[in-house]
């Protein structure tokens, strides 16, 4: 893996991997005495820029490239679902330091998504993109949205990862948007190691049909 910095396509052609570091998120410091100091959490990509960055990564990551990005997360879980959905969109690996929601970062290490399926897509200012197991949708704006986008093939319902929700797949539409910036949504199958315990609760809500 190599953590290169700007340009990183300049690298792209060496080792297995490009680390994006601190893409969404980073830690604010300044220089001080014996080194840099500091301990605030800021986001340093707004949704114009992650944008771009997905198109301009596209042609390297889409055909076979790997880029890992690594957040320094704020405390709040919003801004781990949101990292974790927007760089997922990008189909790139996700990696993340929280120094307060290590719960949250466990639950979406256990997502197993795998590679992307499909390209990025656009429906009502919502953007989404498809993997075997799931898919990441991502409303960038605070205001709520409500759009029926296409699920993934073969997967009769999905998951929302954050509240556990059961979305069931209705004529091959999924609903995503909602109220906050981001939605995960995997099949049970791919939430790793535990699998078994989220199936197990999202199958006691009558009248969904998942994967097992």
């Amino acid at each position: 893996m190599l953590n290169v910095g700007q340009p990183w396509d300049t690298w792209k052609g060496f080792g297995d991997c490009i680390m994006l570091e601190s893409f969404i998120f980073n830690i604010s410091v300044r220089p001080g005495p014996g080194g840099w100091v500091g301990k605030k959490h800021v986001q340093v990509k707004q949704w114009p820029q992650i944008l771009e960055w997905i198109k301009q990564s596209a042609p390297f990551v889409d055909h076979g490239g790997n880029i890992v990005a690594l957040e320094y997360l704020p405390s709040d879980p919003e801004s781990a679902y949101f990292s974790y959905a927007c760089d997922k969109l990008a189909n790139f690996l996700w990696t993340a330091s929280c120094p307060v929601r290590r719960d949250v970062l466990r639950t979406l290490y256990r997502c197993r998504l795998q590679r992307a399926s499909g390209p990025l897509q656009e429906r009502e200012g919502v953007y989404y993109r498809h993997y075997p197991q799931g898919m990441a949708a991502v409303n960038p704006t605070d205001a709520r949205a409500s759009v029926r986008a296409p699920a993934p093939a073969d997967v009769e319902a999905l998951a929302d990862v954050a509240t556990d929700e059961v979305l069931p797949v209705i004529g091959g539409q999924d609903r995503a948007g909602g109220g906050g910036p981001r939605r995960l949504c995997t099949a049970p199958a791919a939430a790793g190691e535990g699998a078994d315990s989220f199936a197990s609760r999202a199958r006691s809500r009558p009248g969904q049909g998942l994967p097992r």
